[in-house]
């Protein structure tokens, strides 16, 4: 008696399981290089100035406070420069803070 042979391998079930493994690799590095792109992008991300509430001459608020910083120890003579301070301080402390209350 000779032993039984083993049983034929369908070629056909492992050829496709092969194909979809093969994808499956492929689409996971195709993510991972995606992903490594975008990783590297810069942004830039630009944010309007708001308008000041007051201007001094035709110079915006954020003008004058740039060139009164410029200006140095010069710009604390300056009623231009004291004026766009005061209202930039005034801008900046006015915001109401909020009331806190024991609940």
């Amino acid at each position: 008696m000779t032993p039984p042979s083993p049983p034929a391998l369908p070629l056909g079930r492992i050829t496709v399981g092969l194909a979809i493994l093969l994808l499956v690799i492929a689409c996971v590095l195709a993510g991972q290089a995606v992903q490594d792109a975008r990783s590297g992008e810069v942004r830039v991300v630009t944010i309007a100035p708001r308008a000041p509430r007051h201007r001094t001459s035709t110079e915006t608020l954020a003008e004058t406070l740039d060139r009164c910083r410029l200006a140095g120890p010069s710009g604390a003579d300056d009623p231009a420069c004291r004026s766009a301070w005061a209202q930039s301080r005034d801008h900046f402390f006015s915001h109401a803070t909020a009331e806190l209350s024991d609940e």
